[in-house]
């Protein structure tokens, strides 16, 4: 028998049914235990059990029996106690660890003996005996009624370059094509270019994964650090079922620990704090997904204590991270934003938690990575709110390519308000930035030339001046170039060193024409 390959899937399979265990303890902690949860919990534990058995992972298996004999004496349709679902989440959390620690060959050794015996001697709650399902009946092979197979996320990821490369071919013999005058070339590439389309969508649905994977794994952090700091909080999750690409899920983990972590640690307030508020004395957490245009938008709010952005001000002007001057003339929104400051902290301690001052600075460089933008408002007392919004996929995107000096660079086609020409005459100054009037409101500029310091000035057309409207986040900001490229399809490739310091680019992509071009940055040109 080849064990290796039985052992993976075992890793693989138990992956799943402790994420599916974990979701099942939530459920049964907020509301009386039915017979259909413990079943499903039973279920899940009896099949870790027998995996790890039959491959030799004996400490797997003795654990899990342990698990599931007390899962059995569980009360059934009433309210459990609350030392039997900490006892729970405690055991499957060592499981959990013993199953990593096999996974990545660790030679740190789990002691869970204890933790049997207290499985063991808490009282039973009652003698009912459940069914465990067994193998039984006819387990011929019956390919038919498949519908899903296992895949490597190697695999996904591999599939997924060769589309990104194939693209890059296409976009080079458009280039030839129009060149060259070719018209049926130049026909069968966009045949191609719609096959190219329908594949790459076809893989990124192959990679999207339930971002209810990390919102469960959230609230056990929540829970842990509730108990932990003597608070009571509920955490409510919307949008949950809502399916996210993998890069983009695995690279949101960071983010969205850290700010739980700082809402739980520093914003929501111990019960008899807030009871002297006239608060509820168990605080709220709430996380919301949902999907608008092409990007996932991740909503965090919390009923906490808010942050005070005179406070703020007077913390960053103590460290030396703002003039006097500056203080002044500062708004609260521009205060909120010194948070994200590195070594910038206002937590009046510092714990194994949080409170050093690189949580936010690391949030936010890890959504500018994603190619997101993130934003964030607060009141006293009333709580804060952090919006994250991020595109769909990180490989292939629809650009608007534009030209500033020697720069050809690129624009997320999502991110595209409109493209304009403006007269000189039109620009005008509001808050000593330039500015001007677009569908009726005011619309700050910036003049890329500036930015990335081309020495020749903005080329007119005429007595026009080229500008292309963008948005991010709930902010919009007019960008001056000298002329409009066109839209194409891109490759973004990450930046390596050097080029990852510069923050106004988030990537990099080869046109057709061979040319390289840089994504901008938009949040850095705010």
């Amino acid at each position: 028998m080849d064990l290796d390959k039985y052992i993976q899937i075992f890793f693989s399979q138990a992956e799943n049914y402790l994420r599916e265990i974990y979701h099942i303890l939530l459920e049964i902690e907020h509301g009386p235990v039915s017979n259909d949860l413990v079943d499903h919990l039973m279920s899940n534990t009896h099949s870790i059990k027998g995996m790890a058995r039959t491959i030799g992972f004996s400490d797997v298996g003795e654990l899990s029996h342990g698990l599931e004999s007390f899962i059995k004496n569980l009360p059934r349709q009433k309210e459990p106690m609350s030392n039997e679902i900490g006892l729970l989440f405690e055991g499957f959390e060592v499981l959990e660890q013993l199953i990593e620690n096999l996974k990545t060959n660790a030679s740190q050794k789990i002691s869970y003996q204890g933790l049997l015996n207290n499985l063991q001697s808490l009282p039973s709650s009652s003698d009912k005996t459940v069914a465990i399902p067994t193998a039984g009946g006819d387990f011929s092979p019956k390919l038919k009624g498949y519908t899903h197979a296992q895949v490597k996320t190697e695999t996904l990821d591999n599939l997924l370059n060769l589309v990104s490369e194939t693209l890059l071919c296409q976009n080079r013999l458009t280039t030839i094509s129009k060149t060259y005058h070719l018209r049926e070339l130049h026909s069968s590439l966009f045949d191609l270019n719609e096959l190219i389309k329908e594949l790459h969508l076809q893989i990124t649905l192959a990679r999207m994964m339930p971002i209810k994977i990390l919102t469960d794994r959230i609230a056990r952090i929540i829970r842990n650090l509730a108990k932990e700091k003597k608070k009571e909080i509920e955490f409510m999750v919307k949008g949950e079922d809502l399916e996210i690409d993998r890069s983009i899920l695995e690279g949101l983990e960071e983010p969205l620990i850290h700010i739980i972590r700082n809402a739980v640690d520093h914003g929501i307030e111990k019960p008899e704090e807030r009871a002297r508020k006239q608060k509820p004395k168990k605080g709220t957490i709430v996380l919301s997904i949902s999907r608008f245009k092409e990007n996932i938008v991740i909503q965090f709010e919390d009923d906490g204590k808010g942050m005070d952005p005179h406070f703020i001000k007077q913390k960053a002007l103590e460290d030396g991270l703002i003039t006097p001057a500056q203080e002044k003339t500062m708004s609260q929104e521009e205060a909120l934003q010194l948070i994200y400051a590195p070594n910038f902290s206002t937590a009046e301690t510092v714990t194994e938690v949080s409170g050093r001052g690189h949580g936010m600075f690391i949030v936010k460089n890890k959504v500018n990575a994603l190619g997101g933008s993130i934003e964030i408002s607060s009141q006293k007392d009333s709580g804060s709110k952090i919006i994250i919004r991020l595109p769909l996929t990180l490989s292939i995107m629809s650009a608007f390519i534009i030209k500033v000096g020697p720069y050809i660079l690129a624009i997320p086609v999502a991110k595209v308000i409109a493209n304009t020409r403006i007269t000189p005459q039109e620009i005008f100054l509001q808050d000593h930035k330039e500015t001007i009037t677009f569908r009726k409101s005011p619309i700050f500029l910036c003049r890329l030339h500036t930015v990335l310091n081309v020495t020749s000035p903005p080329l007119y057309e005429g007595d026009y001046l080229s500008l292309v409207i963008v948005e991010t986040g709930n902010h919009q900001i007019g960008l001056i170039v000298d002329a409009f490229v066109g839209q194409q399809e891109i490759v973004i490739r990450p930046l390596k060193p050097p080029l990852n310091h510069i923050k106004v680019f988030s990537g990099i992509t080869l046109l057709g024409d061979g040319k390289i071009t840089f994504l901008l940055n938009l949040e850095e040109l705010l």
